[in-house]
This record gives C-alpha cells, sequence and structure tokens, in this order.
C-alpha cells in the first residue's frame, strides 16, 4: 500500500505546474513570470502572441516558497467580473487597481527586489541540446488560449 503512495506523489509531482521567471539573454530584462508544466509548455506560453521568441531569453524555475500578494483590502473582488462583459472602462479600472497594489513576497522578491536567484538561468538553446524542448507542447497543455495582459511601461501610457 504504501508503495501506491509514492507512486501517485510522484505522479501529482510530475504533473505540477512550476513557476519560472524568464528574462532576456542579453541585457537581462524581465520577459515575465510563467507557470507551466514543464519547458516545452513554458516555450509555448513565451512564443504564444508573439511574447517574445523564446531563443533570445533565459529562464530560471522557481523553487522556493514565494508569492503575489495585495496587503491592502482592495476594493475589487478576485474571481469576479468587473462590471459587465462589454464594460471597457470597468476592465480598465481593475487592471489599474491591480497593477497598484500588487506585492512580491518570498522568493520573488529577493529575485525581483534584491536580484538574488535561488539556482541558475538555463537559455532554452541549452535546453533544447538537451532534448528537453525539442517536442511539440502536448493537446493537453495547461496553455489554453491567450489571457496575455501587457502593461505600458512607466512613460508610454
Amino acid at each position: 500500500m504504501r508503495c501506491r503512495i509514492n507512486q501517485g506523489q510522484a505522479q501529482a509531482r510530475e504533473k505540477a505546474m512550476k513557476l519560472y521567471a524568464v528574462r532576456m539573454i542579453e541585457t537581462c530584462q524581465p520577459v515575465g513570470l510563467f507557470w507551466a508544466k514543464d519547458v516545452s509548455d513554458l516555450v509555448v506560453a513565451i512564443d504564444f502572441d508573439d511574447v517574445m521568441s523564446p531563443t533570445r531569453c533565459e529562464y530560471l524555475t522557481i523553487e522556493t516558497t514565494g508569492a503575489l500578494v495585495w496587503y491592502d483590502h482592495e476594493s475589487w473582488q478576485l474571481g469576479e467580473p468587473p462590471g459587465e462583459p462589454d464594460d471597457l472602462a470597468a476592465f480598465e479600472q481593475r487592471v489599474e487597481q491591480v497593477r497598484e497594489n500588487i506585492s512580491f513576497d518570498g522568493s520573488l522578491f529577493a529575485l525581483i527586489y534584491k536580484g538574488e536567484a535561488q539556482g541558475s538561468w538555463q537559455s532554452f538553446s541549452a535546453a533544447t541540446q538537451a532534448d528537453e524542448v525539442m517536442a511539440p507542447a502536448s493537446a493537453d497543455s495547461e496553455h489554453r488560449g491567450s489571457g496575455v495582459l501587457r502593461f505600458p511601461a512607466p512613460g508610454d501610457e
């Protein structure tokens, strides 16, 4: 019986999403934080909607506890629509509310604010050479559509 539990735990770990930080190789400018099953799904997520060419990026697997937190009790409700489906003004207000008050904690705070990375950055070309990315993402990939929300750089608004 104990063996079954261990096999189940191993399978659950294989299916668990991982958090990856992605940055530009040459400039170290951030591309984003991505949740993906594996490096193949990460490549799909980065390449989807032309976010960035993965060949210009490197990634870091975030393996320690971190969080995105809103410490102020917000006027918006998580998981609830901001208004009517076609209400662009309500949507834009929600985007601004979320962006203004988000905090990074734990390993994300250390990475983003202090530049402290637990582990080492990997290029996608190295992953390709190791045959980690060669196969296309599976049909049951967690990446099911756009949902990429781009925030303008300060001053470009």
